[in-house]
């Protein structure tokens, strides 16, 4: 991957329940490990100057960065709607990480993102963003992106309206096509270049269909597809169609494709690919998904999301308030066999959250972290796991993350980033 010197990464992507990440004027944490820091910046209250900021310790050896900064900006939803992380995609291929900043599709190039950071690269302010239309000249500030696309202005006459969230799960094809669904601005396709330093990301198509999920999926004949969705709770509401998009300027309906689901993820040539529903996991190869046909492994369970390390798929439940991992590995009949690795030594509050989840990616270095709302934080915490022959071996990271950054796991004396954070993904890279 990256030229700079092999370490292991955790990003950590916090957001309101409609999605805050870390303020602005916030003070950021001591570059060295066990340094308490003073909250004295404009973004600290009167009752919170002076408190400090819980220190992380070992294993985490260094602050690297922080790529978005808008607890003070108050919702904006017009010329740019505030920019609030709320999840990032990893694409190997391209040497991409795609985030969703607000309803902006954002693209870093993976090497010089962690060199940039590290290197203390200042961000910008979302009035300055090249690739976008000019903000409403807010406090917030993020990290220029290499690439860029706001679905409510590169889309325009859309017929929906404003909303806090608009841009869904992106997906991507080895063409540097990105799939965005924007629910009521529609969906459709944009081309990233792959180019660094700041441009929008070209229009290829587009269509005013309310949608919240896109897939793409390329066959093994050299065709690529499009499963289009939209997923709710409300199974009558629910909308799918699937689309050959080899023309990717002329997409042309076909018939197939497998029940609606609510999440995915992929192998690392995208040959294996599981969908999540209520019902469970279900794994299709990339021909059978968009061909109606059947999966080659199905595991129920109530599971909060899928995930995959490139060869294997993540998943966890709760077992009572204890989380369990699942590890789903191919075999040698050509299926996948699940493993269930119980943690009794995490307790999760479940009178909040009835779910937790788990997040890998094909550069994570072997490990993979647990996110879920932790009895003992009175708040969400993050967990590391290294995988030993697929085996989870807890990291333990101190609690840092609940108690640096969590509202209800503040110690006394200490004081956290906000009173609307939580976190939405937690991603361990290794670079």
């Amino acid at each position: 991957m990256s030229f700079w010197s092999r370490k292991l990464v955790l990003l950590t992507f916090c957001a309101l329940f409609a999605g805050t990440a870390f303020g602005q004027d916030w003070p950021v944490p001591a570059p060295t490990p066990d340094t308490e820091v003073t909250c004295n910046t404009r973004g600290c209250s009167s009752a919170e100057k002076g408190k400090k900021l819980w220190p992380y310790s070992s294993p985490l050896t260094k602050f690297v960065g922080r790529y978005a900064d808008n607890t003070t900006q108050q919702w904006e939803f017009s010329p740019t709607g505030t920019a609030r992380t709320r999840q990032i995609y990893f694409a190997p291929k391209n040497n991409r990480i795609y985030m969703i900043l607000g309803g902006i599709v954002a693209a870093y190039d993976m090497d010089t993102f962690f060199t940039r950071l590290a290197g203390g690269e200042a961000m910008t302010p979302i009035n300055g963003l090249g690739g976008i239309k000019a903000g409403g000249g807010g406090s917030e500030k993020v990290f220029q992106a290499d690439r860029m696309f706001y679905p409510f202005q590169g889309w325009e006459g859309f017929s929906g309206g404003d909303g806090e969230r608009r841009t869904y799960r992106p997906d991507f094809d080895d063409r540097g096509n990105v799939y965005i669904p924007a629910e009521a601005v529609g969906w459709g396709i944009v081309n990233d270049d792959l180019g660094k330093g700041g441009g929008p990301m070209p229009s290829l198509y587009w269509e005013d269909t309310v949608v919240n999920r896109c897939m793409s999926v390329k066959t093994t004949d050299g065709n690529y597809y499009a499963y289009v969705l939209f997923y709710s709770d409300n199974t009558s509401a629910r909308t799918q169609k699937v689309l050959n998009v080899t023309d990717v300027t002329h997409p042309a309906s076909v018939g197939g494709g497998v029940p609606i689901f609510k999440d995915f993820a992929k192998n690392a040539d995208g040959s294996r690919i599981a969908v999540l529903d209520n019902d469970g996991i279900r794994i299709y190869t990339n021909d059978a998904i968009v061909r109606g046909g059947a999966p080659i492994a199905q595991f129920r369970a109530s599971f909060g999301n899928i995930t995959s390390d490139g060869t294997n798929f993540f998943a966890a439940s709760l077992s009572g308030t204890n989380p369990v991992i699942h590890v789903m590995a191919p075999d040698t009949a050509g299926s996948y066999t699940k493993t269930a690795h119980p943690l009794s030594n995490v307790g999760i509050n479940t009178g909040i959250t009835t779910s937790v989840s788990v997040f890998s990616n094909a550069d994570s270095g072997g490990y993979l972290t647990l996110l879920g709302f932790e009895t003992a934080y009175n708040g969400y915490n993050v967990r590391l796991y290294k995988m030993t022959n697929l085996v989870p071996t807890e990291v333990s990271l101190n609690g840092y993350v609940a108690r640096h950054y969590e509202r209800g796991s503040v110690q006394t004396g200490y004081v956290t980033p906000g009173k609307y954070i939580d976190f939405l993904e937690a991603n361990s890279v290794h670079v």
